[in-house]
């Protein structure tokens, strides 16, 4: 077939493509599902080149996503709000960039989608200036029970003492531990507790043969205040206890202790704080709001709902919820509310904020959604 994409009225490309249903969703009866869209020579032109799609520099792009993930009938925000906060946040950890679209599939409107990258080996090796050749990814929870090295990997974090310094040492030299760090505490933050699936690791011999993680799929966050950290910290999600088992034997080493506890005061002073939070959910809403009624009418839900999800989605971005990051972290970790308080992640700090309500942020603002993708099979 052939997909047109279109930004504020004008052609941005035009390109013969292969289509194909993308994940969980092509299984589960859900009214909207994901796409692959695949720019390659027997489909067409080959590769869509000179477009950056994303604002981030890469102009060649040998697939796209069109995601509308298991949000789409809630907050249809929930992935994206987690995702721009990791691209805030960290370059430790690798990402999916989102621009929000409306989708036509042979002239029939499909709703809101999130257009994306798709995170494959072309796009860790884009992210590290690498050859694709050069990508290992594992991306289901059969692939890394089948991975020997990297099963090697997770079972000498678990089997050995990592308090002893060479040995974690050893360790670091295994796997990217400034990856780690923030990988788990953006989990632990967003409480997500789809981690059994969704836990992506990838190298590249020509980085430094380091395994890494990537922060994918973040549908079943922002649910429970419960679930925050004890996804990582007690294994709170769907029976993955390899990143929990891990991040429990590195616990027991002072340096990463440290860095642990230190870098969750910086991400909370920054890029994690309420006040920041709240931003990213507003300008989410911002950007989708004039299309939603139209897209809730096409789906069969009342608009209301979203809203009222949207609402609950704001309740994350409170010093509640930070509060109960950190008695989690606190617990778990086994430290007094002294050494938190000298690591500035001091639990009694409260900062007033003022919960914004939807319609008053955007009520001047309702323009008609500006990107727009079309397939014709």
């Amino acid at each position: 077939g052939t997909t047109a994409f279109y930004r504020d009225g004008e052609e941005v490309f035009n390109l013969d493509c292969g289509l194909r249903l993308k994940g969980f969703s092509a299984v589960m009866d859900e009214m909207k599902k994901n796409f692959g869209f695949y720019f390659r020579g027997k489909y067409g032109d080959g590769n869509l080149e000179n477009c950056d799609l994303f604002g981030t520099g890469i102009t060649e792009h040998s697939s796209l996503l069109i995601r509308a993930g298991q949000d789409h009938h809630e907050a249809l925000i929930r992935n994206e709000v987690l995702q721009e906060l990791c691209l805030e946040a960290t370059d430790a950890v690798p990402a999916q960039h989102n621009v929000f679209c409306v989708v036509y599939m042979n002239g029939r409107y499909m709703g809101i989608y999130s257009l994306k990258e798709n995170m494959n080996e072309h796009f860790f090796a884009d992210e590290y200036g690498v050859s694709p050749e050069s990508v290992t990814t594992l991306r289901l929870r059969s692939d890394v029970e089948a991975c020997e090295e990297l099963q090697d990997v997770i079972h000498f974090c678990t089997r050995n003492d990592m308090s002893d310094p060479a040995l974690y040492a050893q360790f670091c030299e295994m796997f990217d531990i400034d990856n780690f760090i923030d990988f788990i505490l953006l989990e632990g933050f967003s409480g997500n507790t789809d981690l059994l699936e969704n836990v992506r690791y990838f190298k590249s011999p020509e980085i430094d043969a380091r395994w890494r993680f990537a922060f994918f799929d973040l549908d079943c966050s922002f649910y429970n205040y419960f679930c925050g950290m004890r996804v990582v910290f007690e294994g709170y999600s769907k029976q993955n206890y390899d990143v929990s088992n891990m991040t429990y034997r590195l616990i027991l080493n002072e340096e990463f202790r440290d860095k642990l506890l230190l870098r969750y005061a910086e991400l909370l002073r920054g890029p994690l704080s309420p006040e920041n939070v709240m931003n990213e959910i507003d300008l989410l809403c911002l950007e989708i709001e004039p299309e939603v009624n139209r897209d809730r009418g096409h789906c069969g839900i009342e608009r209301n709902y979203w809203d009222y999800m949207v609402e609950k989605l704001r309740t994350f971005a409170t010093e509640d919820y930070v509060q109960a990051t950190l008695d989690t972290l606190r617990q778990d970790l086994k430290i007094s509310a002294e050494e938190m308080k000298k690591r500035k992640l001091d639990p009694e700090l409260k900062r007033k904020l003022r919960l914004r309500i939807l319609g008053e942020t955007i009520a001047d603002t309702v323009l008609p959604l500006p990107v727009q993708l079309a397939y014709h099979a």
